[in-house]
């Protein structure tokens, strides 16, 4: 490498990172016999080249550059490793093979080190596409080459291992969003870039992908990946999306001849077969900072209407944007309900004021109008956070405290998912007042009602001050005000507001707190947006929120009110048709001992959080909890568990 390196530079600027042979390799074990002994000779001492050169530490490196979760952009630098382990098999040598894994950086350090929980790849989900295949080759030639301990057969330190990292498309899948064309399946959206979308509707036939951000060669697509796993793991499921591939009036989906796979039947694996794909599990990942809560966790959840939803932490990854303690995705009725929603600008989300704060993703916390700053890098995980999640059949709980994302500000989010809502609480603590915005995107029209004013409060740039903003190009923050803009000063007490459009409503039932304003918009660059923002300035407050998405005509909820709140936390009643059920919520420091609340004749006492809904007289509980009074029941089930309790007078009573 001449000159000096251009520290600052993303080290995609070095060059010989870059250098794949994947082709390469694939090239001479085609062609092997009808190459001469002296070209085999020359074409070998040039992989070993290659072979050795990784083996030597392929320095130089960019001085910005380390083999760690976060200093490197996997897509760009890692093609060239992945083609040298194909290199290594291609020359049917073990002990090659051996080598190139286990070196500094090799795929034994990617299972072992790189990988978030042993599963997740530490980019934006955008970018899994890059190695994929070229994983997949390499394992499958290890098998025939006897050395499966290197490929397939690798379990890694913490977990990691090939099938699930070929996998992670699904355990980051949102359930099926149904278009007129079909059904969508995407993954929660992060960071910069686009969408993983592992089927499109109407079908994805394509074989091989080629695009800048993948790497310098062409990519197999998810329908060769999904070949591979179902041809190494038929029992998986996997011929399950395989059937979603096919076009519309496909009855066979013909796969390729590369991994020998059989036809597979559409009318019986296919949309509307009632064919069920591979369970789907809720988790909170504190590898890779974020959460996914799912209703339907069986092998139904992939064209389930149930809903689920995404929340990120407060962890850096690469090419993150500034997204701690957002919504990431909110699905109900294989619909969405909120997503993230760009504004003018380019197509990298880092220079977009929109999509590079709160502001927009899915729904934000924005403070003193600023960005928040990430309290942990991503190689450790979450360690500067805590993380509390419980996941039971009526229900999904997951919190995140992350002091520090606003400087001298504690803050918590803290969401417990049903089928018929989302209760969103967010608490905020800082010792000198702050001006806290609660933000939400979702696709439709606003049905205002009430006094609602249009208001230039939000116009000429203010939503987008340059001096919070790091590395946002200003020239797009007036662009990106919004439009048609209404305030209105919401009542002391308890407020919905509905954002609707053809296939599904949403009303967002907002609990009570003085001096707290509403403003109504859309983002002026995205036509079907609506942005609904509760603004309030204060030292502590804490957002109290329930979101309830339904088919129109259908709202299934009849009241949302608060039994009571202090410092610690809030009791909330939820009711509605087929929904009778009340909620604690801890937050701060108060959520790591028992916490006692009570009104209109309810109490629990619960150490975090605790849920309660009625069905049939029957109290189901979740939670730590200790004690309880709860009107309107007369049997217990405590954490899925038949528990001896007391009735008296159409109340139930229990204490550890």
């Amino acid at each position: 490498m001449g000159g000096k390196w251009v520290v600052g530079n993303a080290s995609s600027t070095d060059r010989h990172m870059r250098d794949e042979r994947t082709l390469d390799a694939w090239r001479y074990d085609t062609l092997y016999e009808l190459l001469t002994p002296e070209q085999r000779a020359d074409i070998e001492e040039s992989m070993r080249t290659y072979i050795d050169f990784h083996l030597s530490g392929h320095r130089p490196w960019h001085p910005d550059f380390r083999y760690d979760r976060t200093s490197w952009l996997p897509n760009m630098h890692y093609p060239r490793t992945v083609g040298t382990h194909l290199l290594a098999v291609a020359l049917a040598d073990p002990k090659a093979v051996e080598q190139v894994f286990s070196a500094h950086g090799g795929m034994k350090w990617w299972f072992d080190e790189y990988l978030g929980d042993g599963v997740f790849y530490m980019e934006e989900f955008g970018k899994f596409y890059s190695n994929i295949g070229s994983m997949i080759q390499y394992a499958n030639a290890c098998d025939r080459l006897g050395v499966p301990q290197f490929g397939w057969g690798y379990q890694g330190t913490h977990g990691g291992n090939l099938r699930d990292y070929v996998g992670m498309m699904l355990k980051v899948s949102l359930p099926g969003m149904s278009t007129n064309d079909g059904f969508r399946f995407q993954a929660v959206t992060m960071g910069d870039a686009g969408v993983l979308e592992m089927i499109k509707p109407g079908g994805n036939p394509t074989f091989f992908n080629q695009e800048r951000m993948w790497g310098p060669v062409p990519k197999m697509g998810a329908p060769l990946w999904f070949e591979a796993l179902h041809a190494k793991f038929p029992d998986g499921g996997y011929d399950f999306f395989l059937a979603r591939f096919a076009a519309p009036n496909e009855k066979t989906w013909l796969p390729s001849l590369y991994f020998g796979c059989a036809p597979v039947d559409v009318a019986k694996l296919g949309p509307g077969s009632g064919a069920q794909g591979p369970a789907a599990a809720s988790y909170a990942s504190d590898g890779r900072g974020f959460a996914l809560l799912r209703m339907e966790e069986t092998g139904a959840y992939w064209e389930s209407p149930r809903p689920a939803v995404a929340l990120q932490f407060g962890m850096y990854y690469v090419h993150y944007v500034h997204d701690c303690l957002s919504l990431l995705d909110y699905v109900a009725f294989n619909q969405p309900v909120y997503q993230r929603m760009g504004g003018a600008g380019p197509g990298y989300a880092g220079a977009e004021p929109w999509k590079d704060s709160p502001r927009g993703q899915a729904g934000g916390i924005i403070v003193d109008n600023g960005q928040p700053q990430p309290v942990d890098m991503g190689n450790a995980g979450c360690r500067n956070q805590r993380i509390r999640s419980a996941f039971a059949a009526d229900h999904k709980f997951t919190a995140i405290r992350a002091p520090g994302l606003y400087p001298e500000v504690d803050q918590e989010r803290a969401l417990i998912l049903t089928d018929q809502y989302l209760l969103d609480a967010t608490w905020l603590a800082s010792p000198r007042p702050r001006t806290y915005d609660w933000q939400v995107n979702a696709i439709g029209t606003h049905q205002r009602t009430g006094a609602w004013a249009a208001t230039d409060e939000l116009s000429g740039g203010k939503l987008f001050e340059p001096k919070n903003y790091q590395g946002i190009r200003t020239e797009f923050m007036a662009a990106n005000d919004l439009a048609d803009c209404q305030k209105l000063t919401l009542p002391d007490a308890a407020w919905a507001h509905r954002i609707e459009r053809d296939r599904l409503h949403n009303r967002i039932h907002v609990l009570p707190e003085a001096g707290t304003t509403a403003y109504s918009g859309k983002p002026a660059t995205v036509a079907s947006g609506a942005t609904l923002m509760l603004r309030r300035q204060a030292e502590r407050t804490a957002f109290l929120v329930v979101h309830e998405p339904h088919p129109p005509g259908k709202a299934p909820l009849a009241a949302v009110r608060r039994l009571a709140q202090n410092a610690d936390g809030a009791l909330v009643r939820i009711e509605g048709a087929g929904v009778q059920d009340t909620a604690l919520i801890a937050w701060g420091d108060a959520a790591a001992k028992p916490l006692t609340l009570a009104g209109e004749g309810a109490s629990l006492t619960a150490t975090g959080y605790a849920f309660v809904r009625i069905i049939n007289g029957t109290a189901h509980v979740g939670g730590d909890v200790t004690a309880l009074t709860v009107p309107g029941a007369t049997k217990l089930v405590l954490n899925g568990k038949e528990t001896p309790a007391t009735a008296s007078g159409g109340t139930l009573t229990w204490k550890r």
